[in-house]
């Protein structure tokens, strides 16, 4: 009886255990059912390299798509796994489970891309790291990855050479040097900040390299240093306090991934009282490199001696013009010759001036420099004067062809080498890439010199040929070059983007609007010689980008077709893309933006499409509605060293004659950066319809200014803003781009402070009677200063009448710069005369202020421009000057 009551009651037990496990189960979060739940994975993508170096770190994703029915998340311990665990393969290579992080889930039906680090093994051979789905605790599930990687003997794809370093072996406590370290790229990977290569203190805050200053030097946006060539990082290194002896250690690093390369180790002995040098106040200054190539640029480093904060006054080619302000300029010469270089430095005690004549020297023709030294200057340098060296003159090239046709062309060169050019000598003009080119579909890729004919140094050779339309429709870019066959290509690029009448295959994206194509031929407008106007450009392909551009991303980290997937990627999304990472939305695709929608790039990303490529006229991006003011932009920059290229960025459209008229409160933005945030970079765009400005850059600072270049601004002209790009304060550099039918192309809004450079820019001058429209404007400053912000170089553009119903004023300064506004060396095409109603219009180059004062000084320079075939030295001539009302000059 008692055995049977146990019995009963222990029966009893379990049921009641196993119903509340049941009930606990159902109730209990992140717990699933494997009997009720049935995971499968499908594999999509994976980016492994299929070779490695040694001991070196490599970002790496792995996409798998939820085919199961239930969700994947942490909670529920659903992770990629290493297949084998640490027997395997992959455990050779770091991780053996990439979990989901916590707070997201991947719904059935769903895409998740697992991104992690994988380290390649410190012994070469080959491996086949394996991975898979896996629901910890109960099962692996779905397909199998299984990539072939080999892991070579040397780490060959980022390495670094010491050559030089200027790093004083004594200093004075809280005294600052300027040093320089030549590192050489032994590797086969480029250097530049979008990849963060950087100059590094070793040990970073912990090192003795950071009681000197910077931790990371870093290289300059849109500068490369290709495998085998040398890079100088210029800093400045300040003395501690304390005196003593430091080590102050210095490495290259891929940062985020490795450091490599050799070592800068300098034993220096820091003596003497803070803040005392025993030396008389003074101005130096250093440079680097001193002698080179045209086009050569060269990093001035300031090393002058004084007390408290200065004002600094350059002058790089000794013209009596300030070239710029800052502490440590870098400036590109453009033209042979060699160069006196001045600076004067303003302090509270005085005022102090270092000239060094003929200091920097540029050569038409290649140098080797020979026995590097210490210093930053060579000690011997070899001229290749029998190297051929080009200048290209003119094209006739049309712009368009029927497919099959035969037209005549021709490519006019200049020899400014020191050797002749002869068929016996195998100096022919070439169709770049030979059979891989555009070129070879239209015929010859030899054009070559008559025999007994030679081209002598200094003469110009018109190469005459046939070009035929390929028998397919659409656009192509062929290319010619001059070459030395056997030897070298040399020179300037001849590129043309044709367009091939006939149905075209090409799966390029629609356009509202005038296409890139419809561009006027460079050659036809550009002055020969590039002494004048735009012509002497030798950046990255094109002016205007597209067709035949140097730097179109075709793929990247993500690929996106859709709002909400871009948007996962920005900043405050889903999976924010990271630095060196990017975001690609392939041709073809439109994506429309909401009202009040205005996503970050997040820093260092970039945003790409691919513009130019095959014929692409890249992604299309549109915002057209908004009420949220003028601050409601498209996209914004989201931290530093962002780029946005190859893409189609549409505003609302409006025309300056729109009926009713729009209010003006409502204007968009497309680019806006409100963060002051430096190293940004917009380059090879169409941008179209912005009725408040297509790129707007707010306080970015000089060091790392903005770069906007190689792109095609045109229709932002809607009354009253309708700027191509806007500068509200700080700095911003812009070049190559080509500007048609804009109410400005460029403006800047006054503040104190305020720059930018506007160079190498095509102007083709299309108006629709925009109210006060002018191409460069500067505005009277805003923050009642009564000036026009501090410095604006203007310099070596080209403007064309267009074909509007009223004509633009070329420059329009509002008030008066600090420094000055420098207009130089334009080549100015138009056929109106300078008027005197001091409303802009038709006029050349004008100025104005609204205040009412006497003026003494306008600090506007005119020099060197050409304005139909005559070349103004002065002012004189070619500025209309003015004053407000009840003022006088």
């Amino acid at each position: 009886m008692i055995m049977s009551s146990f019995g009963l009651f222990s029966k009893s037990r379990m049921i009641s255990l196993l119903i509340g496990l049941i009930l606990f189960a159902i109730v209990l979060p992140g717990v699933v059912s494997a009997a009720t739940s049935s995971p499968a994975a499908q594999y999509i993508s994976n980016t492994i390299p299929s070779t490695m170096d040694p001991g070196q770190s490599y970002p790496v994703s792995i996409t798998m798509k939820n085919t199961g029915n239930i969700a994947w998340d942490e909670a529920s311990m659903v992770r990629l796994g290493a297949l084998d665990d640490a027997s395997g393969d992959a455990a050779r290579f770091g991780l053996v489970r990439i979990k989901i992080p916590a707070g997201t889930s991947v719904s059935p039906g769903s895409q998740y891309t697992f991104s992690f680090t994988m380290k390649a093994p410190s012994s070469a051979g080959s491996y086949t790291p394996k991975y898979r789905m896996v629901w910890d605790g109960h099962q692996w599930f779905g397909s199998r990855i299984s990539k072939s990687v080999t892991v070579t003997g040397s780490n060959s794809a980022v390495n670094a050479e010491l050559v030089s370093e200027t790093i004083p072996s004594t200093m004075n406590t809280g005294q600052s040097y300027p040093v320089s370290i030549t590192m050489k790229n032994t590797g086969t990977t480029t250097w530049n900040e979008a990849s963060m290569v950087r100059l590094g203190a070793l040990d970073d805050a912990s090192g003795d390299a950071a009681r000197f200053g910077l931790v990371r030097i870093k290289i300059p946006a849109g500068t490369s240093v290709s495998p085998g060539s040398q890079y100088t990082f210029s800093f400045t290194m300040k003395a501690p306090s304390s005196a003593g002896s430091y080590t102050p250690k210095y490495q290259m690093v891929w940062d985020g991934h490795q450091w490599f390369g050799s070592q800068v180790s300098k034993s220096l002995q820091v003596t003497g009282i803070a803040g005392s040098t025993g030396v008389a106040p003074s101005a130096q200054f250093t440079a680097s490199p001193v002698l080179g190539q045209y086009p050569l640029t060269v990093q001035f480093t300031d090393a002058s001696v004084f007390s408290g904060t200065g004002l600094y006054k350059w002058d790089v080619d000794n013209d009596g013009i300030t070239d710029y302000t800052t502490q440590n300029p870098a400036h590109t010469y453009r033209t042979p010759g060699t160069y006196t270089v001045k600076l004067m430095v303003f302090t509270a005690a005085g005022s102090y001036t270092e000239t060094k004549t003929n200091y920097i020297t540029v050569t038409s023709v290649p140098v080797r420099l020979l026995a590097p030294t210490s210093s930053t200057q060579p000690s011997q340098v070899t001229v290749s004067a029998g190297t051929p060296v080009a200048q290209l003159v003119s094209s006739t090239i049309p712009t368009s062809m029927n497919a099959g046709q035969s037209y005549s062309v021709s490519v006019t060169m200049k020899n400014i080498g020191s050797t002749s050019w002869t068929e016996a000598g195998l100096i022919r003009l070439g169709g770049v890439g030979d059979a891989s080119g555009d070129a070879v579909k239209f015929g010859p890729t030899r054009i070559r010199i008559p025999a007994g004919t030679s081209v002598a140094p200094g003469s110009s050779y018109t190469f005459t040929f046939s070009m035929k339309g390929p028998a397919s429709a659409g656009t192509y870019s062929p290319q010619y070059q001059m070459v030395w066959d056997g030897h070298q290509w040399f020179g300037p690029t001849a590129s043309q983007s044709i367009r091939v009448a006939g149905t075209s295959s090409s799966s390029s994206g629609s356009t509202t609007s005038p296409a890139p194509e419809s561009i006027i031929s460079l050659s036809s407008i550009v002055s020969s010689d590039g002494t004048y106007g735009a012509g002497g450009y030798t950046g990255a392909g094109p002016i205007g980008g597209g067709a035949g551009y140097s730097s179109i991303i075709t793929s990247g980290t993500y690929t996106v077709t859709t709002l909400a997937e871009l948007k996962s990627h920005m900043v405050g999304g889903s999976q924010p893309a990271t630095a060196g990472q990017v975001i690609f939305i392939p041709s073809g695709t439109t994506i429309t933006f909401p009202e009040g929608n205005t996503p970050a790039i997040p820093p260092g990303v970039t945003l790409a499409s691919d513009r130019g490529y095959n014929g692409h006229a890249g992604a299309v991006l549109k915002k057209s509605s908004s009420s949220g003011g003028w601050t409601d932009g498209m996209l914004d920059i989201g931290g530093d060293n962002v780029r946005v290229t190859g893409l189609q960025l549409e505003g609302e459209m409006f025309p300056s004659t729109s009926s009713p008229l729009v209010s003006e409160s409502n204007y968009l933005q497309g680019i806006t950066n409100n963060g002051g945030y430096t190293g940004e970079i917009v380059d090879n765009n169409e941008l179209r319809g912005w009725a408040y400005s297509a790129v707007q850059v707010k306080e970015v600072p000089s060091a790392g200014r903005p770069w906007i270049h190689n792109n095609y601004f045109h229709h932002n002209e809607a009354r009253g803003e309708g700027y191509g790009v806007e500068v509200n304060g700080g700095d911003a550099l812009v070049e190559a781009n080509i500007f048609n039918y804009n109410r400005h192309d460029i403006t800047g809004t006054g503040v104190t402070g305020e720059k930018y450079e506007f160079r190498y820019n095509i102007i083709q001058g299309g108006c629709d009677n925009p109210i006060g429209g002018v191409h460069v404007d500067v505005h009277e400053s805003l923050d009642s200063s009564s000036k026009a912000g501090n410095t604006f170089l203007i310099h070596h553009n080209t403007v064309i009448q267009g074909s509007g119903i009223n004509q633009e004023a070329f420059v329009h300064i509002r008030d008066i710069p600090t420094t000055g506004a420098y207009v130089y060396n334009n080549d100015i095409q138009t056929n109106w005369g300078s008027d005197s109603n001091y409303d802009g219009a038709e006029s050349v180059i004008y100025q104005s202020h609204s205040q009412t004062r006497t003026v003494s000084n306008w600090n506007l320079f005119a020099t060197n421009n050409k304005w139909k075939g005559t070349v103004y030295s002065t002012n004189s001539g070619i500025v209309v000057e003015q004053c407000g009302s009840g003022s006088t000059c």
